[in-house]
């Protein structure tokens, strides 16, 4: 019999929660953007190409070690989502409790590979006799903050499955704050590779911890005892699991492959080339991770409750309204790649990362923010088998293009491959799946994501183009953020009136005074 406890959240209607949710995440991924903007280019510029990539490339490695995860975090978020619906709070103790263990042993093999694996790197990865003894150890300590994050995050599996992201991103706001100060300080301070990785330690487990106390809050019955794992929950975390564990390594390899490529083939200098656009569009699509986030603990809760109508306007308004957030960024990065990257950073990265920042924008336009809303729905319905196996497919045949187009074009010829990998798996055939899954029609599906933010696009992307070749050119700061400025207004306010759906905007406008006779007069 379950026990009795207070609901993780306070009542709400479901659209008011995901609205909240959606806020807070976006919240932290601006906070993220910023600081990223700020530190990257400081990061390059005090550290030197050579130790940047060197930054770079190991936490790029490193990363691989996530794939410990197996895909149990996944099945918690899935497991919780549901036994929260069902108010079965013994069975939420039990999922939490038996995940736990299962990732303390993951820890302990994390530290282990980085140990006997750090001379091994030094030679893959070509690096500078000079900066070994500080890679080396450098190394060391990313395997101990990811082995912290392995162990608690069953923690934040469950928040997220409560659907508690404002308290999840309260925790990592907090996290990117005391990074960032603590980053310029050790820069400005002429501190390298290893107190800088002391401090992505220390700031992930204060992340970690903060989490806990948040759950603790929030579902005060929660316990930890050896005694309540169940071999029946892990059986049935595995079985979830290991679908999701397909695409949690495939999409780690995709991911760091390009970065693991570049520097085996081309060295580090060429990885940063990469690596600068990479992530600064890594950041400015994060916002559309969080959302899915959300969307795959919203739609784990519909699909117990056998509501398809919903599914399928969760997931046509989520990428929809994602697509048209991320456009007037994609139409500014585009047209103004270069100069940004020179005024960002230097003239160097501009003539070298100029070229390659357009031909990244595609991908994650057309299939990051147009479908992964689609994506995290499968996950929710727990149907993702098919996409999991499509991902692999596509990181195979990547990783086999890479080499060959990696020794001769260089960063330029691994974002072409990177591009025509994502959008053909996880744009097209991605949406072709999600219809064939769900029942829903394609042309239906494509058109009511599709159509409006592309139509949106098109005026704005001629004024872009008007701008770089007249009056803004982007030659420094204030060329750049009026450009911006422009090209962002300008589509937001179209958007508003062809992109939005007529009762969000009714939504909209009431939430401010005056607005309603306005816009009608506009009108």
């Amino acid at each position: 019999m379950s026990e009795p406890v207070a609901t993780p959240f306070a009542p709400a209607s479901q659209k008011s929660r995901f609205l909240r949710n959606v806020i807070w995440s976006w919240t932290g991924v601006g906070v993220n953007i910023l600081l990223g903007l700020f530190l990257s280019p400081l990061l390059v510029r005090k550290l030197g190409v050579a130790q940047y990539g060197v930054w770079v490339l190991l936490f790029s490695t490193m990363d691989y070690l996530r794939l410990l995860d197996f895909g149990l975090r996944a099945a918690v978020i899935n497991r919780c989502a549901r036994q929260q619906a069902g108010a079965d709070w013994t069975s939420v103790n039990q999922t939490i409790n038996t995940a736990i263990l299962y990732f303390l042993a993951m820890s302990a093999v994390c530290c282990a590979l980085a140990y006997f694996g750090r001379d091994a790197a030094m030679t893959l990865f070509k690096i500078d006799p000079a900066l070994q003894a500080d890679a080396r150890l450098l190394f060391l300590i990313i395997a101990a903050s990811i082995s912290a994050r392995l162990i608690f995050s069953p923690i934040t599996a469950a928040l997220e499955a409560f659907q508690r992201f404002d308290l999840i991103n309260r925790a990592y706001i907090g996290n990117l704050t005391v990074r960032a100060v603590g980053s310029l300080a050790l820069l400005l301070t002429g501190h390298g590779l290893v107190p800088l990785g002391y401090l992505v330690l220390a700031v992930a487990v204060g992340e970690d911890v903060w989490n806990f106390v948040s759950l603790k809050r929030v579902f005060p019955q929660l316990r930890l005892s050896p005694r309540i794992v169940s071999r029946t929950a892990f059986g049935a975390m595995v079985g979830y699991g290991k679908h999701s564990a397909v695409m949690t390594v495939a999409n780690m390899i995709e991911l760091q492959a390009p970065a693991t490529v570049l520097g085996s083939i081309r060295g580090p200098a060429e990885v940063a080339f990469f690596a600068l656009p990479w992530r600064l569009l890594m950041y400015t699509t994060e916002a559309f991770a969080k959302v899915g986030q959300i969307t795959a603990s919203v739609t784990a809760e519909l699909d117990a409750r056998r509501d398809a109508r919903r599914v399928w306007n969760m997931a046509v308004v989520t990428n929809r309204n994602c697509l048209g957030l991320f456009m007037p960024a994609a139409i500014f990065l585009c047209v103004f790649s270069t100069p940004l990257l020179t005024v960002w950073v230097s003239p160097e990265v501009g003539q070298h990362s100029g070229r390659v920042l357009p031909i990244l924008v595609i991908p994650f336009l057309f299939a990051i923010a147009g479908q992964f809303n689609s994506g995290s729905v499968l996950l929710g319905q727990a149907k993702h088998r098919t996409y999991a196996w499509s991902i692999v497919v596509e990181t195979a045949v990547m990783i086999a293009a890479l080499f060959l187009a990696a020794p001769r074009y260089g960063a330029y010829g691994v974002a072409c491959v990177v591009s025509a990998s994502i959008t053909a798996v996880r744009g097209a055939f991605l949406a072709v799946l999600m219809c064939r899954v769900n029942g829903f029609s394609i042309a239906e599906y494509l058109n009511a994501i599709y159509s409006r933010p592309l139509a949106t696009a098109v005026p704005v992307a001629l004024l872009a183009v008007v701008l770089r070749v007249t009056l803004l050119p982007g030659r420094n700061w204030f060329e750049l953020g009026a450009a911006a400025a422009l090209v962002a207004a300008t589509y937001f306010a179209l958007a508003f009136v062809t992109v939005l759906d007529p009762e969000v905007r009714a939504q909209v406008l009431e939430r401010v005074p005056g607005s309603q006779r306005l816009f009608s007069r506009f009108a």
